[in-house]
């Protein structure tokens, strides 16, 4: 499937969590302008056995090694009632980074998430610096200290 770039070449937000000038957008600033590459995806498709809001959605995840660290869903498509194509979801990656600068620990993480109502031609854009593992050591990962942490 062609989907967004499994790393961006430079960092999609500055230090300051600002977006990077280096960032262009087209159809205004609905699009984010990132690179694309074909990449191998499992489709799941989801339907749900209740009255829903959604009649259906699609999930695209893609398989080793183009999978991401941050999350196994990189785009999604999500259909009305009626299964007409509604919105479409696609997680743009951030640049390629290493876990306390270990190249034993390569991460690449998320820089946000775009969703665009086809519907009515709306695009709603969340940025943000995901910080994978970030201030965890292995002895936070118990479920004694988890669910603390997470309170």
């Amino acid at each position: 499937m062609l989907m967004n770039e499994p790393k961006s070449p430079f960092p999609m937000l500055d230090e300051k969590g600002k977006l990077s000038k280096k960032l262009h957008f087209d159809g205004g600033k609905k699009f984010p302008r990132v690179g694309w590459a074909i990449v191998p995806v499992d489709v799941v498709e989801a339907i749900p056995k209740i009255k829903h809001v959604y009649g259906k959605r699609v999930v695209y995840i893609p398989i080793w090694p183009y999978n991401n660290s941050g999350s196994a869903i990189m785009a999604t498509d999500v259909y009305d009632r009626q299964m007409r194509l509604w919105k479409g979801t696609v997680l743009p990656l951030g640049r390629l980074e290493y876990l306390n600068g270990d190249p034993q620990n390569p991460q690449t993480p998320i820089s946000g998430i775009v969703m665009s109502d086809l519907q009515t031609d709306h695009t709603t854009m969340q940025w943000f610096r995901q910080m994978i593992n970030h201030g965890y050591g292995p002895e936070d990962i118990s479920m004694t200290t988890l669910p603390k942490k997470g309170r």
